[in-house]
């Protein structure tokens, strides 16, 4: 494997944990519009304890799964 396959692959990655994470942010967006809100999910890659935040003022939701190189977003 060459270095661009090695990049590709690593896209195709990030590109399957968004897939598998989009469910749950939307689900946090709609439930919780307009309202700051922090929580603990069920972790869509892992299983484990998806920490979560979702900003009033503009929509966007951040996360940290405690399972170590597992998610950690900030939108």
């Amino acid at each position: 494997m060459d270095q661009e396959d090695d990049i590709q692959s690593e896209i195709d990655k990030m590109i399957e944990r968004m897939d598998k994470t989009d469910p749950l942010v939307n689900r946090i967006k709609a439930e919780h519009k307009k309202k700051d809100w922090a929580g603990i999910e069920v972790c869509p890659i892992c299983g484990g304890k998806l920490h979560l935040t979702h900003a009033a003022y503009n929509g966007h939701v951040s996360g940290s799964c405690e399972t170590a190189d597992c998610l950690n977003w900030m939108e």
